[in-house]
């Protein structure tokens, strides 16, 4: 085990840790279909990117004239090897993710879906690494001609790596859409009903866009008053202020009142449930489709 080896895990131990403390004030909340998009696109926009970086490195003269391949015990901070740096921010963004999905356990304050985003930058990143040593597999190796075998050995490789990942993320969903349906029973049963009038509309800034969410004041049972965010937004707002809305909330936590809606109490897990489904059946068709059947067809095409 190399120092670089042993730094690594530190790392990765940190970021799970900050994944895990990672405080939030629970304001920003984009719309549903938002949060989705951006738990998606990481995985399609990484490898073009790095696709475009790697490759500007390519051709860059001040570059090694061979490029090692990654591991666990490279300098991932050597400029002239750029490639080991994306390999280890796999690691510290898988594990920043893990550490928030896990802390979201545990605090109703952090979202898990920002953990989804972490996990879908790491896998992306880590698809973009394959595809950069594919096409640029030349700066990592000799020149040699590859038989349609050695290709195909290639295409199972990555299909099955990549389809282990994407399974693994759907792993992930389902265990967290599990956690919070059953959180969602469980305040539904103690969860007494009223009504609420829309106080406010709070608005939120972020790279995701511009979005409402609602501001609800309701009494309890003892006459206490209570202002409380909506867990969702949207853009334009669902409600305006002064609207009447159905809310349920737990006599013992009333500041954690939600409306009553599907969105907002089932949200959470209609979300993990898109999101597995996804990833599941395109980890499934890599695995069984492209890892087995695609090379050993083509094989028999070239024989």
């Amino acid at each position: 085990m190399t120092i670089w080896h042993i730094i690594r895990i530190i790392l990765v131990v940190l970021f799970f840790v900050s994944g895990f403390f990672n405080f939030d004030d629970g304001l920003k909340n984009p719309p549903l279909a938002i949060q989705i998009f951006f738990i998606i696109a990481p995985i399609f926009f990484f490898p073009l990117a790095l696709l475009i970086v790697i490759g500007v490195q390519y051709i860059n003269p001040l570059q090694y004239k061979r490029w090692t391949l990654p591991s666990m015990d490279s300098n991932f901070l050597s400029l002239m090897d750029p490639v080991h740096f994306f390999h280890a921010s796999v690691y510290f963004s898988a594990s920043a993710g893990l550490g928030v999905i896990i802390g979201a356990l545990f605090r109703d304050s952090l979202n898990p879906m920002e953990g989804l985003k972490y996990l879908s930058s790491s896998l992306g990143i880590f698809l973009g690494i394959k595809l950069c040593i594919k096409v640029y597999y030349k700066k990592f190796l000799e020149p040699q001609p590859i038989m349609s075998s050695r290709k195909n050995s290639i295409i199972n490789k990555i299909a099955k790596s990549i389809g282990m990942l994407m399974v693994f993320i759907a792993v992930i969903a389902i265990l967290t859409g599990s956690f919070s349906l059953i959180k969602t029973f469980n305040f539904i049963s103690k969860a007494v009903k009223t009504y609420g009038i829309i106080a406010e509309l709070h608005r939120s800034d972020d790279v995701s866009g511009v979005t409402y969410r609602p501001v609800f004041s309701f009494m309890d049972t003892s006459g206490n008053q209570y202002n409380v965010y909506s867990s969702l937004g949207d853009d334009p707002p669902k409600y305006k202020v002064g609207d009447k809305v159905p809310v349920v909330y737990d006599p013992e936590q009333p500041q954690k009142a939600q409306i009553d809606s599907f969105l907002d109490l089932y949200g959470l897990p209609l979300a993990m449930v898109i999101i597995a489904v996804i990833n599941l059946a395109v980890g499934l068709f890599l695995i069984f489709v492209i890892g087995n059947y695609l090379p050993k067809f083509v094989i028999k095409q070239c024989q």
